[in-house]
């Protein structure tokens, strides 16, 4: 082991370091996720309407209100699966059922039969995308309960969430192609059929990825967890205890201040895009969101293993602040680099914005991971489940928020659709300072408190070492 007045780093032990077939399986549950997650949200809108003619704003009501009834079954789900006990273990049983429901619910969504008024079809994708959610929460609450749990060590569970991060990424790149693809010749201009051909076939998809990850994957059980599902404590008592959890608010509070941050201004950045750089021509607009996109995309896949890798040699709370404060470089780039004179400077602080969440998002799952460590040192249970799903929740509830935020900034600003390019100039003022403000600000206030997150390389190893004596000694919490 090797000391330095910053930072303590110790070797992975070879008991600790987990196979890539593990690590690849666990991948294989995230890009499950990612595609479930992301599915419906790009292919709804254009089959129910487009072609069934269901109002768009009965359409993103559809889409947003399993979400809200996903982010309250989540903590339900993971005191659950905390406290299941069986031959399989808590995690798998509830994955593999919830890999081939999710699965078959995608495929299912697509074929509402034809010639029903609109809002017939309201209730139908309502209705199957409520079921849908139900398996996608039992899916996804174990999984994220068992990724805390697969590895004791500190870098290990970085290595194993920067293997997730890169798989996850590389899911989501096709589904902005899904409608293309139900666009195919062999479809013969039939819409509806391309869409049910293309949904059985990310259901099949789903459910392949759901359940290599099951098969891939092996539970640890600890001691604490080893008890009867009636002795463990009811679901409000492990929602409490996760929110009375220091560290873990400080995750929560940062991840959820960089999604609101960030997703507030969901509205307004396009729109730069295209009444301002794009002088109000959509269709260049579109190409500069789109190109934006990819870039994001592209940018959190190659950026997982330098982000792994310094994490490693400096510190996972170290690692982040850089990251992050890339981000807020990516923030005050918009002023200069979102200018008609070189339009595709525009997805240049997408890049930047890219470094900081593919940060975020590999750092702070495995940073959950520890303070799942620390929650076992007070409170004596093992619940990874409950944590990772309230973290969700919180998460998931910011999102939600940002976007309703995001409609309200964008009409405060005095934009009026019917002036196409010919916005008058304080209105593209007012857009261009909001989309840099919003994201700095919630950027700056992440960092900080990301600089203020107790557990250490070192602090961890001390807790490690704590839980594992009070494991073999019965300990009391």
């Amino acid at each position: 082991m090797q000391h330095s007045a910053h930072h303590t780093h110790t070797i992975t032990a070879d008991a600790d370091r987990l196979p890539l077939r593990t690590k690849a399986g666990y991948g294989f549950g995230g890009m499950s996720y990612n595609i479930m997650a992301n599915g419906i949200g790009n292919l709804a809108p254009f089959i129910f309407n487009i072609l069934l003619g269901l109002n768009p704003a009965l359409v993103g009501l559809a889409i947003a209100l399993p979400r809200l009834y996903d982010a309250v079954t989540d903590p339900v789900m993971g005191a659950i699966s905390d406290n299941f006990r069986s031959r399989w273990g808590r995690r798998k049983p509830f994955m593999l059922v919830g890999a081939i429901g999710a699965g078959a619910a995608f495929a299912a969504i697509w074929w509402a039969p034809s010639g029903w008024e609109s809002g017939s079809y309201f209730w139908w994708l309502l209705g199957m995308s409520l079921i849908f959610f139900t398996f996608v929460t039992m899916f996804s609450v174990p999984w994220t309960g068992l990724g805390f749990a697969l590895t004791p060590d500190y870098n290990e569970r970085t290595r194993l969430m920067a293997v997730n991060s890169f798989m996850m990424s590389g899911a989501v790149l096709f589904l902005p192609w899904l409608f293309a693809l139900t666009k195919l010749p062999v479809f013969e201009g039939d819409g509806l059929r391309g869409a049910r051909a293309v949904g059985v076939g990310i259901g099949l998809l789903i459910a392949v990825l759901g359940v290599s990850s099951v098969l891939l994957t092996r539970e640890r059980v600890v001691l604490p967890v080893a008890k009867k599902s009636s002795d463990g404590p009811g679901v409000w008592k492990q929602f409490t205890a996760a929110l009375g959890n220091p560290p873990f608010l400080k995750l929560s509070l940062a991840v959820l201040l960089m999604c609101m941050g960030v997703f507030s201004v969901s509205s307004i950045t396009p729109y730069i895009g295209i009444y301002y750089i794009c002088g109000g021509e959509q269709e260049p607009g579109a190409v500069l969101g789109g190109m934006a996109g990819t870039v994001w995309g592209v940018s959190s896949m190659l950026m997982v293993v330098p982000v792994s890798m310094l994490a490693t040699r400096i510190g996972k709370r170290h690692a982040l602040v850089i990251f992050l404060a890339l981000s807020l470089l990516g923030a005050g780039a918009k002023w200069f680099c979102y200018t008609p004179d070189i339009p595709w400077l525009f997805v240049v602080p997408h890049f930047f914005f890219a470094l900081g969440f593919c940060a975020l998002f590999t750092l702070v799952a495995s940073m959950m991971a520890d303070v799942c460590d620390y929650h076992e040192l007070r409170t004596g249970t093992r619940n990874e489940a409950t944590l990772g799903a309230v973290y969700g929740w919180v998460m998931k509830m910011g999102v939600a928020a940002a976007f309703a935020i995001s409609g309200f900034l964008l009409n405060l600003t005095g934009f009026d659709q019917a002036l196409g390019g010919e916005q008058p100039a304080q209105v593209i003022l007012k857009m261009r300072l909001l989309d840099i403000a919003f994201p700095a600000v919630a950027t700056i206030a992440a960092m900080a408190i990301v600089w203020s997150y107790p557990i250490t390389e070192r602090r961890a190893l001390a807790i490690r070492r704590r839980i594992e004596r009070r494991r073999l000694s019965a300990e009391p919490a």
